[in-house]
């Protein structure tokens, strides 16, 4: 906002009241001759009489003293005229009546739309200006020097809001302003000046000694500011954001005695800032945004410091907030984004109760919010996210606010019942933070709510109905939380345009009706739920839709042919579903789809790959693990010309169709197909080519010559490929040539010229020879599998001298030797054998654990599976007699790609369960029955969210010990175990309500299909809720 110091004198009301002296401001009448130089201008002026509010007025039988625009003196001389925003777009320059007006005190032209005219040189006729405002007027060209005739004038305004249009260069700044001695206020905003500090400064400090206002954002100067500045006292306002001052702020600014604002935003300010400038204490506005390399700190705030605004966003100041910084009680702006803020904010931030706009985001604060920020009424707008703050939200009595954004912080609990008093919020972003519990059904009192971010955070339970009130919302994300039961109608939000409800455990389907309405949606996302029933064709008709995610839910039947789908619809991902049938050719006609993804589904019947060519901007596709027969043509030639991304795994096909001219691909996925013969040559010469998967076909060969290039994921496992195993890529990181038929030695040099492999498996050939010592030169390596060959020969010390990034080491079933220490990690037997020493086991009974010994592969131990690369994924230890030492079992718990964990039967002697299983992230099966556990089950369990059956069940109790749910009860127990199918707890003494267990349940086990809860302490009321289980047996 631009502050007229003196001008104003020239615009006095009728009435007003000037240093306490009223006065009563009478003009004469107008003289003829004033009159007629007036619609002399007018009839000169290019305007539109639509817009025009004050011009379209002006006619001959009015006084023109009266008319709008126009100012008096008592003799009835025109002295003022406001034309602004009136536009004009021509017919100034040739104006004889506006430049004859010799009285002329006061021009204002603003915003105004005079396209590509210079400023008329006439304008100095009117030598008895003081005030002249030709702000975004549209003026263009060179300033030209005549204006520096105008000795009187006391506010020049020539500034720009948008481009730089205008210019000084003859006359320089030194030449318009040497005759200015009366100016105080001068705006050249966006003018290009092109001056270097010691010029600017030197021709302003020189001419302008009275200067008051000072506004040269975006002029092109540079710097640094000169101390010639320093002489001008009077300043009040110095604006120079948006030049390349490239320097300190310097000292002398801090002396200015009447400062008011400062702004110096995006001048590649450096150094060290000076705390004085804080100190000022005149200072109201204090702006040095998007100074990257700026330091320092806050100082101790004075009291009765004067600042309303501080706006320091993307500097490098560091450091605590001071308590001082409550000293600021007329603060109403705070914006501290993006610097390097650190520790808790402090308690007297309550007392900045004028505050109304605060951001605090991309800094380092933590702890929690102090309870004192209640007291800012005033508050309108709150952002801190990108912090590390802790605790629960404090709302209190912020009822005023409108945008509200805590993303990416580490708030906890739930949201308070008073976030539905805050009725004004147009802004509520809460996303990746650790929020839980239900939402309030307050929330649906938000009724001006536009954008709603609760994304990635641990919120449970329904939707409230009451969010349908929500008629304003634009933008929903609930993605990444643990919401359960139907998706709510948001068909009153006819402006939503984004919804991601993705990744919780909704249930129910789609209704048709709730989004034939919804013309505004640009995309959609309910991918990984559990929803269930038909896809509607109403949702391909949305006029707007860029993009629908459906993908990893329970839709089923088939995709009816659409006529009327959105001309616009660029991603559609329906894969992971249920969906059967063929696939609709309507799809093939959405001309604009880049992205098509209906892998893992049942869609079934055979696709012609030449209808592919009709998407001609596909870059995506993939239609893998169907039961689709994908035919390709030996004239197959036309194929979307930009497609990176083909995945068709497992679709029939029985020949690798000609890619050879579609240069584009990086991602080429033609896996556990029915393809023979050789690899052809020009696969390996795609020069964009950086994944390609051929495993689990019938290959035999590669047409010669070939040259492997590119790739950095290459597989070719599983098919019958012979003689001599290829060098591997030189940039490839994964390379897996296992369960094929070669028969030759390890190259020498693989290791140096693959040198950045992470994984390297030759498993299951017949490969002969040593091991290479290169290999120890692949230093990334984290998987080496070289598992049933005919290796011969001593392993290589400096393989073993690898197991800090060596994860696997797979040797096994060659005729190798040497010794795998214990200490190595890839060896399966260390962990296991640790494992084993810390349990209590009974050896007379034990039928695995007492044969696990050191010098026999661990992957056939009895009781152990490993997955192809030897990693432990299965451990079936029951009835093993095991009566202790689980809980100090590290080897256990290092365990950490065990997928499955029999312990049944074992003899725990009232025990506790560790609680330290949660380690094992991976497990889908954990079988703890009858084992001898008792006690309360551990929260942690609840983490494991992977658990697909899950068996605490007993029937033998050692006296009255039986495991129970307590604390966490049932409903906390289960709640982030969405895939869970079979359940077994019976003899848990569980103690709840029908409607508590059953809700429980039904809430959060969508997929259960076995439960068994026998002997559970029970009562059987609200028993008709399972009937949401579909599959429950």
């Amino acid at each position: 906002m631009r502050i007229i110091l003196l001008s104003w004198l020239f615009f006095i009301p009728f009435s007003t009241n000037f240093f306490g002296i009223p006065i009563i401001h009478v003009s004469g009448q107008c003289q003829s001759d004033q009159q007629s130089l007036l619609l002399q201008m007018k009839n000169s002026l290019l305007f539109n009489s639509t817009l025009s509010v004050r011009l379209v007025q002006w006619n001959q039988s009015t006084d023109c003293c009266t008319w709008s625009g126009v100012d008096c003196d008592m003799a009835g001389r025109v002295i003022g005229l406001d034309l602004s925003e009136e536009s004009i777009c021509g017919g100034v320059d040739n104006s004889t009546g506006l430049f004859a007006l010799q009285h002329l005190r006061s021009l204002n032209l603003a915003s105004n739309s005079f396209d590509e005219a210079q400023i008329p040189s006439r304008l100095a006729n009117l030598t008895n200006l003081t005030y002249l405002n030709l702000s975004d007027a549209g003026f263009v060209g060179q300033i030209p020097i005549e204006i520096s005739s105008l000795t009187r004038l006391v506010t020049l305004d020539l500034s720009c809001s948008f481009t730089a249009r205008l210019q000084l260069e003859n006359p320089n700044l030194k030449v318009l302003v040497q005759n200015f001695s009366e100016l105080r206020e001068l705006y050249l905003d966006r003018v290009n000046i092109s001056a270097h500090g010691n010029e600017w400064g030197q021709a302003l400090s020189s001419s302008l000694p009275n200067l008051q206002v000072l506004s040269l954002s975006f002029c092109f100067l540079s710097g640094p500011i000169h101390s010639s500045l320093a002489d001008l006292h009077s300043l009040s306002v110095i604006r120079l954001d948006f030049n390349d001052l490239s320097s300190p702020v310097p000292e002398f600014l801090a002396e200015f005695p009447s400062l008011t604002i400062l702004s110096l935003a995006y001048c590649g300010l450096k150094g060290k800032l000076s705390k004085n400038i804080f100190k000022v204490s005149t200072l109201e506005t204090l702006d040095l945004t998007l100074n990257n390399f700026l330091q320092g700190s806050l100082p101790h705030f004075p009291q009765n410091n004067s600042l309303q605004t501080l706006v320091l966003s993307h500097t490098n100041l560091s450091g605590m907030l001071p308590d001082s910084i409550g000293n600021l009680k007329s603060l109403s702006k705070l914006d501290l984004v993006g610097c390097n803020f650190t520790g808790p904010l402090p308690i007297s931030m309550g007392h900045l109760t004028q505050l109304e706009y605060v951001d605090l985001s991309f800094n380092n604060f933590i702890g929690s919010l102090p309870i004192s920020m209640t007291n800012l009424t005033r508050l309108e707008h709150l952002d801190f996210s990108f912090n590390s703050f802790t605790g629960p939200l404090p709302l209190g009595n912020l009822t005023q606010l409108e945008y509200l954004a805590l993303s990416s912080n580490n708030f906890t609990g739930p949201l308070p019942p008073s976030m539905g008093y805050v009725t004004r919020l147009e802004h509520l972003a809460l996303s990746s933070n650790h929020f839980t519990g239900l939402l309030p059904p307050s929330m649906g009192n938000q009724t001006q709510l536009e954008y709603l971010d609760l994304s990635r955070n641990n919120f449970t339970g329904p939707l409230p109905p009451s969010m349908s009130n929500l008629t304003q919302l634009e933008y929903v994300d609930l993605s990444f939380n643990n919401f359960s039961g139907f998706i709510p109608s948001f068909h009153m939000s006819k402006s939503l345009n984004h919804l991601s409800l993705s990744s919780n455990c909704l249930i129910g389907g789609i209704s048709s009706t709730d989004w034939e309405q919804l013309h505004d949606l640009v995309d959609v996302d309910l991918s990984d739920n559990f929803l269930n029933g038909s896809i509607p064709p109403s949702l391909f008709a949305l006029p707007l839709l860029h993009g629908l995610h459906l993908t990893d839910n329970q839709f089923v039947g088939q995709i009816p042919e659409f006529l009327n789908a959105s001309s616009v619809l660029y991603n559609l991902d329906l894969s992971g579903n249920r969906l059967e049938g063929p696939i609709p050719t309507s799809i093939f006609e959405l001309k604009n789809l880049q992205f098509l993804i209906l892998a893992s589904n049942k869609f079934n019947g055979t696709v012609q790959l030449d209808v592919i060519g009709r998407l001609g901007k596909l870059s995506w596709l993939d239609l893998s693990y169907n039961n689709l027969a994908v035919n390709v043509n030996t004239s197959f030639s036309s194929f979307p010309p930009n497609i990176w991304y083909l995945k068709l795994a497992s679709c029939k096909l029985v020949m690798i169709p000609n890619l050879k001219k579609i240069s584009s691909i990086e991602v080429l996925d033609l896996s556990d197909n029915q393809i023979s013969g050789e690899i052809p040559n020009w696969i390996w010469e795609l020069p964009n080519c950086l994944i390609l998967n051929l495993s689990l076909n019938s290959l035999v060969g590669f047409q010669e010559p070939y040259s492997i290039k590119n790739l950095g994921y290459l597989d070719l496992h599983s098919n019958r490929l012979q003689g001599k195993i290829p060098l591997p890529p030189p940039l490839a990181l994964i390379v897996d040539y296992s369960t094929n038929n070669f028969t030759s030695s390890i190259p020498d040099d693989i290791g140096n010229i693959a040198h950045s492999m992470k994984l390297f498996s030759v498993s299951n050939n017949t490969l002969t020879g040593i091991i290479p010592e290169s290999l120890c030169n692949a230093s990334s390596l984290q998987v080496l599998d070289l598992s049933i060959n005919n290796l011969s020969g001593r392993i290589p010390t400096c393989l073993i001298e690898m197991g800090e990034s060596l994860g696997v080491l797979n040797v096994r079933r060659n005729n190798l030797y040497g010794t795998i220490p214990d200490r190595f990690p890839g060896n399966c037997g260390f962990q296991t054998l640790r494992m084993k020493k810390s349990l209590i086991f009974n050896s007379s009974s034990s039928v695995r654990l007492v044969q696990w010994s050191q010098g026999i592969d661990c992957c056939t131990w009895s009781g152990v599976e490993c997955d192809v690369a030897g990693r432990v994924i299965g451990l079936d230890l029951s009835e093993e007699s095991i009566s202790g030492g689980i809980e100090n079992s590290t080897g256990l718990f290092s365990l950490q790609h065990l997928q499955s964990l029999n312990l049944a039967y074992d003899q725990f002697k009232a025990s506790q369960i560790p609680s330290v299983l949660a380690n094992l992230t991976n497990l889908t099966y954990l079988n703890l029955s009858n084992g001898g556990f008792a006690g309360q089950i551990p929260f942690e369990i609840s983490s494991m969210t992977r658990l697909v059956t899950l068996d605490l069940s007993t029937f033998s109790f050692i006296g009255s010990a039986r495991l129970k749910l307590e604390n966490p009860n049932l409903n906390l127990f289960v709640q982030n175990l969405p895939e869970l199918r079979n359940l077994y707890l019976d003899g848990v003494n569980i103690s709840a309500q029908g409607n508590e267990w059953c809700q429980a349940l039904s809430s959060s086990l969508p997929n259960l299909q076995v439960l068994s809860l026998s002997s559970c302490f029970l009562s059987a009321q609200s028993v008709l809720l399972l009937q949401t289980f579909g599959h429950s047996q």
